[in-house]
């Protein structure tokens, strides 16, 4: 007996969640505009980390299965699965009709005669080339850990095995059979992500070294294709005619417009010219009084960081006393429609298609006590022989004042032992002065760039490129490494308590409250939704209606 996949039942929940979403009649067929923060640094979708480049990806690609609104795994190119009674073969069977979209730039990579000589089929080896080449040492893919839960992957990626012993096989051109050797229950939402998006073997090599730089070098195969691509300026996505899968696709094309500057988002939502913008919490209240309609995600914790690379600040001890003399309550924070909270997993992550928060709602961190506090610093003074600690504090402009009122707290705990300056950021600069490590303290939002929880956890791991504390611990690092063998839901959300817990218990970040990003429409527009966390946006069921 095996799992059976319902997938007729899984697509009539696809089309009443679109349907519901655009319940007004018409108002397809238009030419939407929608912004992104920054220009895409590649559309490989084996290798996208940013979230300008997972849109493009998302909207252009699809992968064997896709998420739906309520963050489950829904058919995309494989119309159904099995999955064995343990967990570890799943058998997909694919549409016979998925097809990769050919236009007249392909002739400069593939020839004159490509749309003869090119099969345009989408089979099961685009998927076999996909995994095998994602989890090759030399593409540095960032989702490849996501990936290891396959048979052998873990020895592919470190260059132990060859690709081929890879736990995964092309029956048929329509029937891929990956082998796990360990159930993981996150492992169809993996598939989903771009990580798991096909890739044609001979397009790729064609490309030579290319592949994803540029509207030639980009074969589609979602309900969009690529059309055009202004550099620092815009991308635009063509409804793909050709595109016969589970989606509904009401645009006749989309322009990702570049513009992070929320207010002038708000300002073209107003004039219609957007027909969605995600926007921060401050520019949505704006947004709210003038009646445009507002979705938020939950995505992010205004937290205290501290930078663990500093010579200073990597003392747990110092960290600590640090900690243990914060009092949030009489920080007196605007905190705009956020809630005080002492964990550090933002609402909007999963574990499988749970809400973490759901099933563990609560975290145990550092208490305040000042007496401990003292205690602490003072022994940490007494082992480096000093007789002050001097550190600079980083903020966004807004929260100056709720700073100013820790370094009170920090003086009362600590008089002149303790040495804190305030230096006030805008918030792009602050993001680049923590993204590169140049602070040593700063009150900046920890943000989810994906839905799941192990993922967002796993950016303090010692090996990740992201790591906003550039944290490293090899306690924390086994937790991260247990995280992957688990097989049930309720594991995984144990492991990452624990996780979340050690990141608080030795002061690596201390949680203030919650942080949102708002999805804003203009009035006559709908059927757009982000992923949990926001790292995606799905246009194709975007609407105007009269």
């Amino acid at each position: 007996m095996t799992k059976k996949i319902v997938c007729v039942l899984l697509a009539l929940l696809w089309i009443a969640l679109t349907a519901t979403a655009c319940s007004k009649d018409d108002g397809g067929g238009r030419n939407l505009y929608y912004p992104i923060d920054a220009e895409p640094l590649g559309l490989d979708p084996q290798i996208v980390s940013d979230k300008p480049s997972r849109i493009a990806v998302i909207n252009c690609l699809e992968g064997l299965v896709r998420i739906n609104e309520e963050g489950k795994p829904v058919p995309g190119v494989a119309k159904s699965w099995d999955i064995s009674d343990d967990g570890l073969v799943y058998s997909f069977t694919l549409r016979g009709d998925a097809r990769w979209h050919l236009t007249k730039t392909m002739a400069k990579i593939l020839g004159e005669d490509y749309e003869t000589n090119f099969d345009d089929r989408i089979t099961a080896a685009d998927f076999v080339f996909a995994l095998r080449r994602a989890l090759l040492p030399a593409t540095n893919a960032p989702g490849a850990p996501a990936l290891f839960a396959i048979e052998n992957a873990e020895k592919v990626h470190q260059g132990k095995l060859p690709p081929e012993k890879l736990g995964i096989t092309a029956a048929n051109d329509l029937t891929l059979i990956i082998k796990l050797q360990r159930a993981n229950p996150e492992f169809l939402l993996t598939l989903a992500d771009a990580v798991g998006m096909p890739c044609s073997e001979s397009f790729f090599n064609a490309t030579k070294g290319k592949y994803g730089l540029d509207v030639e070098y980009v074969l589609c195969n979602g309900p969009f294709f690529l059309s055009k691509w202004s550099h620092d300026s815009s991308l635009i996505l063509r409804k793909n005619e050709e595109y016969n899968g589970p989606l509904a696709v009401y645009p006749q094309s989309v322009t990702l417009t570049i513009n992070p500057d929320s207010a002038s988002r708000l300002n073209k939502l107003e004039q219609g010219t957007y027909a969605a913008a995600e926007l921060d919490a401050k520019t949505a209240v704006s947004a709210g009084s003038m009646g445009l309609t507002l979705i938020e995600r939950r995505n992010a914790t205004q937290s205290i960081l501290f930078n663990c690379s500093d010579d200073t600040l990597r003392r747990t001890g110092v960290r600590l006393a640090l900690c243990g003399a914060v009092e949030p309550g009489a920080l007196g924070f605007d905190i705009a429609g956020g809630e005080m909270t002492g964990c550090l997993v933002p609402s909007c992550c999963m574990v499988s298609d749970a809400a973490f928060r759901s099933i563990k709602p609560q975290c145990d961190g550092i208490e305040p006590d000042t007496n401990e506090a003292k205690r602490l610093l003072e022994e940490e003074l007494n082992k480096q022989g000093e007789k002050q600690f001097v550190f600079t504090l980083l903020c966004a402009a807004e929260h100056e004042n709720a700073m100013r009122r820790l370094l009170q707290l920090w003086q009362q705990a600590f008089g002149i032992r303790l040495i804190v300056t305030i230096e006030c950021l805008d918030s792009v600069e602050l993001a680049n002065r923590v993204a590169r490590g140049d602070y040593q303290i700063a009150m900046v939002p920890v943000e989810a760039a994906e839905s799941s929880a192990v993922g967002f956890l796993s950016r303090f791991s010692s090996m990740s490129a992201s790591n906003p504390a550039f944290y490293s611990s090899e306690n924390y690092d086994a937790i991260m490494q247990k995280l992957n063998t688990v097989e049930t839901t309720r594991d995984l959300a144990d492991g990452c308590l624990k996780a979340e817990e050690h990141l608080l218990q030795n002061g690596v970040v201390y949680p203030l409250f919650t942080g949102s990003r708002y999805l804003a429409f203009t009035e006559n527009a709908e059927g757009i939704f982000l992923y949990p966390a926001g790292e995606n946006t799905l246009l194709s069921s975007a609407k105007y209606f009269d």
